[in-house]
């Protein structure tokens, strides 16, 4: 009878034991990232990012799901979100918000080394870190504003030459205004200056000069750190004629105008912040007046003019690629 009680006590222990032991553990399910492109980032878009997340999410054993999104909002509750914005890619995980620092990354690294510390931070009991190398700043107040698909202003100051009813002529020409999309697009107010020249073949000594006010609109390809654009400038035209015949003491002079309207095909060298542009360019005018003296044409307005000009400049306010 006891060896019968002893045998009880010794099944409702290991049945005891069998209750208290933990069972296999579940498996977890992959690591979600909601990706938000919110910013054309020179070495961040979804062409290099995505490649690079899959690299380092298969090296680190960590099973990963990209989602592409427009906004955060499309963003499923609970996933992480990188956005990658215009200061800097922000990672929202775990109801923290990292921003990664990638300034001091060479744009041919940044979507490998983006790609392996959010990966880092997305491992499974893994601290919301971003890697021993560049620690993430953690950010408890808002962000700040992040000027849309990368608007900014521009600056360029250049020369032209051209030919034109006859003359080669050569001008200075400055041009300011906004950009997007890394200068894929730019919308300008451009301003030119051509010094006097003399008139050839007229019958009295006689000089040309010309300001021209434009406005300009660009837009082009980006086939890093080159952009190819086309452009269209249409403006005024504005020439000061003075004569200085030899019978009197003083010159006359007088202005005419004609508007322009010019195409061009331009190669944009991106350096940093800095600009540097070249362009061939074809400008056609409205009618002109001839210009009479004492009965006799001395000046015909041109009707088409083509040249080349030289830009430099950089983006206002300074930002890094």
């Amino acid at each position: 009878m006891s060896a019968s009680r002893n045998l009880r006590f010794l099944a409702g222990l290991l049945c005891a034991i069998s209750l208290l032991r933990p069972g296999p553990a579940r498996a977890e399910g992959p690591a979600r990232l909601c990706l938000v492109q919110a910013a054309a980032i020179p070495g961040l878009d979804p062409a290099e990012l995505n490649p690079a997340l899959a690299v380092e999410a298969r090296k680190s054993g960590v099973p990963l799901v990209v989602i592409q999104a427009q906004a955060r909002l499309g963003c499923s509750p609970g996933d992480a979100a990188l956005v990658v914005d215009f200061q800097a890619p922000v990672l929202l995980l775990s109801g923290e918000t990292l921003v990664l620092d990638l300034r001091d990354v060479d744009r041919a690294d940044r979507a490998q080394d983006l790609a392996r510390r959010v990966v880092l931070a997305l491992a499974p009991g893994s601290p919301p870190t971003l890697g021993i190398e560049r620690p993430a700043v953690a950010t408890s107040g808002p962000q700040r504003t992040v000027r849309p698909a990368g608007l900014s202003g521009y600056l360029l100051a250049g020369g032209r030459y051209a030919r034109e009813a006859g003359m080669n002529v050569g001008g200075v020409d400055l041009e300011g205004g906004v950009s997007w999309l890394n200068e894929r697009l730019t919308l300008g107010l451009a301003a030119g200056w051509q010094p006097g020249l003399a008139i050839p073949g007229s019958p009295v000594p006689a000089t040309v000069q010309s300001v021209g006010l434009a406005v300009a609109l660009r837009g082009g390809w980006e086939f890093r750190p080159v952009l190819l654009r086309l452009g269209v400038l249409a403006g005024l035209d504005l020439r000061r004629l003075a004569v200085e015949p030899p019978t009197r003491l003083s010159a006359s002079s007088w202005w005419m105008t004609a508007p322009t309207l010019a195409g061009e095909a331009e190669v944009l060298f991106r350096v940093g912040n800095w600009l540097v542009g070249v362009a061939a360019t074809v400008r056609g005018f409205g009618a002109w007046t001839d210009a009479r003296w004492d009965g006799s044409t001395f000046y015909s307005g041109p009707r088409i003019a083509g040249g080349v000009a030289l830009r430099v400049g950089g983006i206002l306010p300074g930002r890094r690629p």
